[in-house]
């Protein structure tokens, strides 16, 4: 009974991805999270959908239950190593071992202006990379600019970067990131929408750009994108 269970959700799941319909993945995994059929696979694809979702506080439930089932699974590691602030207490006091925080920080012995100073340079640097389409190069320069100051712009020039090099789904958690920490960022979640949008997460992108109108109704440059959307659905 368990197993034709198991079939039945998985290939609903299965479909649903293809498609890259993770509202309709997350509301499967949630279905079979509830049934008999239970396991490590329906908490896996509930984190993989809630992190497509941006809800990491939920994708960090799903990969920590993962964790019960086994200690040594990569894919709930590499989750809490990408997003660090989610992890369980036990976790972060583990980071150290893990490589996930340094222990000589030398941010520490530096004056705010310092680091603002060297923030700038490494700003600098980035653009000019960007501008000559080296975007492997100002990816490393604007990590190192957010490194000593972080900052909205280096963030935005960050995550345009990293798409730009072919890191698009590093740009995708790097901003997923950011927008949980911050609530509501509207430049973050519009850039957001864009990257899906150009990697043909349509519906994704879509609710991006909806999330955005969610928290300013009147954001011009959402609007737009969504017009562009229907109109391009309709066509």
């Amino acid at each position: 009974m368990n197993d034709t269970l198991v079939e039945e959700f998985l290939s609903r799941i299965e479909q649903a991805h293809k498609l890259g319909e993770w509202k309709i993945i997350e509301h499967w995994s949630k279905q079979w999270i509830q049934s008999p059929a239970k396991g490590a696979e329906s908490f896996r694809w509930l984190g993989r959908a809630s992190l497509a979702l941006h809800k990491l506080e939920r994708a960090a439930y799903a990969f920590n239950r993962i964790l019960d089932y086994d200690v040594n699974d990569r894919e709930a590691i590499e989750f809490f190593q990408d997003y660090p602030s989610t992890a369980p207490d036990h976790k972060i006091n583990q980071a150290e071992n893990t490589g996930l925080v340094s222990p000589d920080d030398p941010r520490t012995s530096l004056s705010p202006k310092q680091r603002l100073e060297l923030a700038e340079t490494e700003e600098s640097l980035a653009k000019r990379y960007f501008d000559f389409g080296l975007y492997a190069e100002s990816a490393q320069r604007y990590e190192q600019s957010f490194f000593w100051k972080a900052s909205e712009q280096a963030a935005l020039g960050l995550a345009k970067s990293l798409h730009r090099c072919g890191e698009s789904h590093k740009a995708q958690k790097f901003l997923r990131e950011k927008i949980y920490q911050n609530g509501e960022w509207i430049r973050g979640q519009l850039l957001l929408g864009n990257i899906l949008f150009e990697m043909g997460q349509l519906r994704a992108a879509q609710t991006e750009w909806q999330n955005v109108l969610k928290a300013d109704p009147n954001n011009g440059e959402a609007l737009r994108l969504l017009r562009g959307y229907h109109s391009g659905m309709m066509g």
